[in-house]
């Protein structure tokens, strides 16, 4: 089952979650320098690990600890945040096995921390999630929000042409094995009454 609902992911509590990360899964939300706290990744912080950001981070280093970094950046190029990238589209699990976070890096964070992805990038994430999907999840429900819609910046494409590309990826990744029961895009509310929700069942229609 395929549905896109208006609501907070966060309510979404008896699904695994994606959090959309950059390539060097920066956290810092203080100031809103590094990552801005009304972010689904800055509710993350705040909602499910009590703004802990100490904890977050060890456990975001033990599930990345057998991914080989692409790049150290140096201090002087990168002065705030973390400077250890990895390859885009890996995927941090952290939960547990009744509730993964899919923590996906899609989007490449610049030494000015704004972060950048595309549709490449994107699928190729969303490629790598839901392969970690199919291995770790045992067929759970899978909820995520429109990733790419907000600060990545993925400019090439309008929020409807972002779920598309999800759903596209999503049913093409299905069709070998079932990578979940139940698959959800939620939206909130005030963007969901702007899409046009007829074009999107017909796209769905259509898979």
């Amino acid at each position: 089952m395929i549905e896109i609902v208006p609501g907070d992911l966060f309510d979404q509590t008896e699904a695994h979650l994606v959090i959309g990360f950059t390539d060097v899964f920066d956290t810092d939300t203080r100031e809103d320098r590094i990552i801005r706290h009304d972010s689904v990744q800055g509710q993350f912080l705040g909602r499910i690990y009590g703004n802990d950001l100490a904890r977050l981070d060890a456990e975001l280093e033990m599930a990345v600890a057998g991914v080989p970094p692409v790049a150290a950046i140096a201090p002087q190029v990168k002065p705030h945040g973390k400077r250890t990238r990895y390859p885009v589209g890996t995927v941090a699990v952290l939960g547990t096995p009744q509730r993964l976070f899919l923590c996906v890096a899609y989007s490449v964070m610049a030494s000015d921390l704004v972060a950048q992805s595309g549709p490449d990038e994107l699928w190729r994430s969303l490629g790598q999630l839901w392969s970690v999907a199919h291995r770790r999840g045992q067929r759970g429900r899978i909820a995520m929000p429109v990733i790419g819609a907000g600060l990545a910046r993925v400019d090439a494409l309008q929020r409807s042409a972002l779920i598309k590309l999800i759903l596209l990826s999503f049913v093409a990744a299905s069709r070998p094995h079932v990578i979940a029961g139940k698959f959800s895009i939620v939206v909130p509310p005030e963007e969901f009454a702007e899409l046009d929700r007829l074009e999107l069942q017909d796209f769905l229609d259509s898979l």
